[in-house]
């Protein structure tokens, strides 16, 4: 595959470690394309040795190399730099989510498992290198806005840019931030006989910090479908990947698994509101809110499944607590009876047009877009 033309607007160095003279040459020429100026090292020692000579803004470390491995060098690096001060992207021929584990639990910012997509391995390096700028500039109020607009401009790059095509199903997405960077988040896995699973999350706090855990989230969510497709089994390796590494902020999150073949839904949900289920010919709503702790606090992680066997016209609504806690200066909040009206009084238009209808109420309750008070996600299926 072709890389992409990435320019980047400033210039920056980074360290190539990794103990393959072939693999060192391809990192290397992929990043000097972008611009970027590069180092090398072919051991974990050489490389600790040249950061202290020479302090680089991202290295780009293997993990299986002899003497020092990748996770005692990530580990010695931390000691010395914060994530935000030295962003440091795993490469490895590993794939189990216990070695995502592995890596946050060391200190990497990201993981990116061998032979990886050129074009991925530079949008990556582009998103780590922007949070390390956007982070470095919080001093500076004017430069800071205009750092929390390029950190929302990642956090809404991780959001899938199409909707899946499953046959039987409508799917529309919609995604409105607030004023500042939050941390709403939504993905899809379509898996190879054609279920879907969905995610919905929402990353607690603001600001760069949020947006360089959404990244995160995202990275672990892609592993856990690889490993499950369970919801309850998916949301507890999302805590265990996690849990300790999210500097004190936590992720409340719904995932979903639609059997297409049978008509079933398995729903699992993480501290997060209720999933939705509005039958368009009669209009009744059924909230489903199994028991499952929030993810990044705690290593007991507990969790409960609910099954519900789907009928045709059924539109099944995921979202964010953006919704119903949208608040007006007039009126208050805009609330879960308000919202549930607006399900109601929506069943003759499609997917898409109300996943749009639901950000425009929110945007006019709350006085217009830059007014919000939250981030506001939501994910609406119709089954047909």
């Amino acid at each position: 595959r072709e890389i992409p033309a990435i320019k980047l607007q400033h210039t920056y160095k980074a360290l190539v470690i990794d103990d393959e003279p072939i693999n060192l040459q391809v990192v290397a020429n992929h990043l000097r394309l972008a611009g970027i100026q590069v180092q090398t090292a072919l051991s974990g020692s050489d490389g600790l040795l040249k950061i202290q000579l020479n302090k680089p803004d991202i290295i780009l470390l293997d993990i299986m190399m002899p003497k020092m491995n990748g996770y005692e060098v990530a580990s010695q690096v931390r000691q010395m730099f914060a994530p935000n001060e030295l962003p440091i992207i795993v490469l490895t021929g590993k794939d189990r989510p216990a070695d995502l584990q592995d890596s946050f639990s060391s200190g990497a910012n990201d993981f990116l498992t061998k032979p990886f997509d050129s074009a991925e391995l530079m949008a990556r390096v582009k998103t780590h290198l922007d949070l390390k700028r956007a982070a470095e500039s919080q001093a500076q109020f004017s430069v800071f806005q205009s750092e929390l607009l390029r950190a929302r401009q990642i956090q809404k790059a991780v959001l899938p840019d199409t909707v899946p095509q499953i046959t039987g199903l409508s799917i529309a997405a919609n995604y409105l931030p607030m004023n500042m960077v939050g941390g709403d988040f939504y993905d899809f896995a379509v898996y190879d006989n054609g279920d879907l699973g969905v995610l919905i999350a929402d990353v607690s706090g603001h600001g760069i910090p949020a947006a360089m855990i959404v990244s995160m989230l995202k990275m672990a969510f892609t592993f856990a479908t690889q490993a499950t497709r369970n919801p309850a089994e998916l949301l507890t390796q999302l805590n265990t990947i996690l849990t300790g590494h999210l500097r004190g902020e936590f992720i409340t999150a719904s995932f979903l698994y639609f059997d297409n073949q049978n008509r079933q839904l398995k729903i699992a949900r993480a501290g997060h509101p209720p999933v939705i289920i509005s039958n368009r010919n009669s209009n009744q709503l059924d909230f489903i809110h199994p028991t499952g702790s929030i993810i990044g606090l705690f290593d007991e992680y507990l969790i409960q499944e609910e099954v519900v066997t789907l009928e045709s016209a059924d539109r099944i609504i995921l979202y964010t607590d953006g919704v119903f806690e949208a608040y007006n200066q007039e009126s208050g909040e805009y609330g879960e009876d308000r919202f549930s009206e607006s399900i109601q009084h929506s069943s003759e238009i499609t997917a898409t047009a109300f996943a749009q209808k639901i950000i425009d109420d929110i945007a006019d309750w709350s006085g217009g877009q830059d007014k919000i008070g939250d981030d506001v996600a939501v994910v609406v299926i119709d089954v047909n």
